[in-house]
């Protein structure tokens, strides 16, 4: 098993988990109730993380300041490209300042896009805090490619997507280097695709 956490899975095949390396085949079409089971423990890899609680700009700003703070090792007090300033084009002075505090950001919850053993894609929603997604701060809690085990009797709605729980994957890391690579200009990419973003 932990020959398998640093080898992409549509190349592997090792006997001794072979039996987890089964393809997950989504319905052809969903029918009502739209909710299935896994039929077998299936062993897949992550290749695409995404907080659902967060949009697109805030995806695409968080990624600018990560790849500015990447690229230069300057000082940060006196940078070498001016920060773009926001302005404030109005304010409600006769309300309730109560009103305007901040308020907490929520908790993210995140999809992640899977990959078995047979190139198969599906989308994977946590439906409750997965312990191995809040083990770090940073945008992407885990590397690409780290390996996920799907236990038999996962909830699969509409015929591709699982409803994940602590009790039902198991987190086994690992990466694939060349998925990690470039990740930031990548993602700011598809994100200001996903938009049309120009700015």
């Amino acid at each position: 098993m932990e020959a398998l956490r640093s080898l992409d899975l549509t190349k592997a095949r090792c006997d001794g988990v072979k039996h987890l390396l089964t393809p997950f085949v989504p319905a052809a079409e969903p029918v009502p109730p739209y909710v299935s089971a896994l039929a077998s423990d299936t062993l897949f890899q992550i290749v695409a993380i995404r907080d659902v609680s967060r949009s697109a700009i805030s995806y695409i700003e968080s990624l600018v300041e990560l790849i500015d703070a990447n690229e230069g090792f300057y000082d940060r007090q006196t940078k070498s490209r001016p920060r773009k300033q926001k302005v404030i084009r109005s304010a409600n002075v006769d309300g309730d300042a109560q009103e305007h505090w901040p308020t907490q950001a929520a908790s993210p919850t995140y999809r992640l896009t899977l990959q078995d053993a047979h190139g198969n894609f599906c989308y994977a929603h946590e439906i409750e805090p997965l312990p191995f997604l809040r083990s770090s701060p940073d945008l992407y809690p885990v590397r690409l490619g780290s390996k996920l085990l799907v236990q038999k009797g996962a909830t699969v709605v509409f015929g591709s997507a699982f409803q994940l729980t602590s009790s039902i994957c198991r987190f086994l890391g690992g990466e694939l280097p060349h998925m990690n690579q470039d990740l930031y200009r990548r993602e700011l990419q598809n994100f200001k695709r996903e938009i049309n973003y120009t700015g």
